[in-house]
């Protein structure tokens, strides 16, 4: 996975309080209240908040709260008596007991220094792995020898327990399919609105990509038919007759069964059923309508290629605009979304750079009607593009953009959009899923798309916390959404029913509360996992 920038630094004004919030606020509202003095309630309560502050200053994510409860009250008190000390022995001139103070502080900031490192998490942590091994029975004769911490260590990482759990599933081909038609179409959504969550969800589709295994190709035959298909479609262009008698899909067909990783194939195919489905709406439009299921599984049928090769490259050249040519009619909403994502690529040059030919070629087979239609939503997606970047529009596209947005021609086309968001609402109650239930966070920036340097940081823990992994730990971990904890959250109902995904904690930041059901919390700041298939994968000793 490309690595998506380093977790975000750490801050003690962002973290959450210790201990005894209820009481700083309760002194705060007896002040306020009672003798309506703000100031003197705030000045009272400073001190409290001040240990709070202090105590993650001087503490790791590793202390339990009383341990950074305490530590910031010795720093602080220590200061405290530290500083009146030496005030005292300047005014009365004592050398002796400026001395004595300053060895006073010595011994704090030693003991401060030394039990920085926790050694192991907080006692709830140390007296939860200790109680394995004290339960454990001592018949040598009915249990196995532990391994010793030595073996468990970054030089012998291939050392396993004898037995391990249930290791998490992988996410099934159909599931994989359903979940980057559903990030595709979400990020046109997004886009659509002016949300710049798009990026993140285009970011989580590339990186489910990178990680699945490519399917096997043969690049000769791959080859082969892509150069039969080129000289079909340039016989087409320049209007000459050809030997070949065989259609031009048939060669797409042909090259996408020889190499099923190949976005070219699958837009290239998208674009030719697309000019075929563009000439059934104007047939439409003229008067010979079309029967509307037929304009639906055309619509359908180009519409499925163009996400087939944003699955392989979510900036694939071209591909969002030919995926906005088949949402036209059935959802000109999302036609605008996946325009935005193409301007918005293109800032960053990664998108479409040029306008193909064979998407020329279903501009050209929808009529003026369409191309209007298309025109409009275009410049309203580069308004919002610019928008995003916070450029100024210029004035032709606004001009554009602030036109009446044409209405389809035919009834039958207007039969077959309503007939195809029924069935997209219909698909999607039906593969909602784990991506569902935390999308509020996700949304709301509580995650974040994690890459391999997150994954990279928990494994150096938990190396280093003497950690044994599963054979093959890194590939059962592969495929499956990953994210990065920003901030905590809580944990929606029904986690316990959804595919495994994986969640990266980085130090510093307070692990989501409640039940993560079948997902794999990895805590960086302790190196341990917490989750139903953490025994698959990992096994702190």
């Amino acid at each position: 996975m490309s690595w998506q920038g380093r977790p975000p630094r750490w801050h003690p004004l962002r973290s959450p309080p210790t201990r005894f919030a209820l009481i700083k606020v309760m002194v705060l509202l007896f002040f306020v209240v009672i003798f309506l003095a703000p100031l003197t309630g705030w000045l009272m309560s400073m001190p409290m908040w001040l240990m709070d502050f202090i105590g993650y200053l001087v503490s790791t994510s590793r202390h339990s709260p009383s341990e950074r409860w305490f530590r910031g009250a010795l720093t602080v008190g220590g200061a405290v008596c530290t500083i009146a000390v030496l005030w005292r022995a300047r005014e009365d001139g004592d050398d002796d007991l400026t001395k004595r103070a300053m060895i006073a502080a010595t011994i704090l900031a030693v003991y401060l220094a030394a039990t920085y490192p926790a050694s192991r998490g907080s006692p709830p942590q140390r007296a939860e792995r200790a109680a394995p091994a004290r339960s454990q029975p001592t018949s040598t004769s009915t249990s196995t020898s532990t391994p010793s911490r030595t073996s468990r260590a970054a030089n012998a990482p291939n050392t396993a327990p004898a037995k391990w759990g249930e290791p998490p599933p992988p996410l099934p081909a159909a599931d994989y399919d359903a979940l980057a038609e559903r990030l595709v179409r979400g990020a046109a959504r997004s886009a659509a609105g002016g949300d710049p969550f798009f990026r993140q969800q285009l970011a989580m589709l590339g990186e489910l990509r990178k990680e699945r295994a490519p399917a096997d190709a043969d690049g000769a035959r791959y080859e082969t038919a892509m150069q039969r298909y080129r000289r079909v479609a340039q016989a087409a262009v320049a209007m000459r007759p050809v030997g070949e008698k065989v259609p031009a899909e048939r060669y797409l067909q042909a090259a996408r069964s020889a190499d099923p990783n190949s976005a070219m194939a699958a837009r290239e195919l998208g674009a030719w059923r697309l000019r075929a489905y563009m000439r059934q709406v104007q047939r439409d439009a003229d008067g010979a309508p079309e029967q509307a299921d037929n304009l639906r599984e055309a619509s359908a049928a180009a519409r499925a290629m163009f996400i087939d090769a944003l699955r392989m490259n979510p900036s694939f050249d071209g591909a969002w605009r030919g995926l906005a040519w088949t949402w036209l009619y059935d959802d000109p909403d999302l036609a605008q979304g996946a325009l935005t994502i193409e301007a918005d690529q293109r800032f960053d040059a990664s998108g479409a750079k040029s306008v193909l030919a064979s998407i020329e070629a279903a501009a050209d087979a929808a009529g003026a009607p369409g191309r209007l239609r298309f025109e409009v939503l275009e410049a309203r997606a580069r308004a919002t593009a610019m928008d995003l970047r916070n450029l100024s529009v210029p004035r032709d596209i606004q001009e554009v953009a602030r036109l009446p947005f044409p209405m389809a021609g035919g009834q039958a086309t207007r039969t077959a959009a309503a007939a195809a968001k029924k069935a997209d609402a219909k698909r999607g109650v039906s593969r909602a899923g784990a991506i569902d239930r935390i999308e509020w966070a996700w949304r709301s920036g509580a995650l974040k798309v994690a890459g391999t340097a997150d994954l990279q940081a928990w494994t150096d823990a938990a190396r280093a916390q003497a950690a044994s992994f599963a054979p093959d730990a890194e590939r059962m971990l592969a495929g499956l959404p990953r994210y990065r904890v920003v901030r905590s959250f809580k944990w929606p109902k029904g986690m316990a029913e959804t595919s495994p995904m994986v969640f990266v904690v980085p130090e510093r930041v307070e692990r989501p509360s409640g039940d993560p059901g079948n997902a794999l919390v990895l805590d960086t700041a302790r190196g341990d996992c917490l989750g139903h298939y953490c025994d698959g994968v990992v096994r702190l000793n």
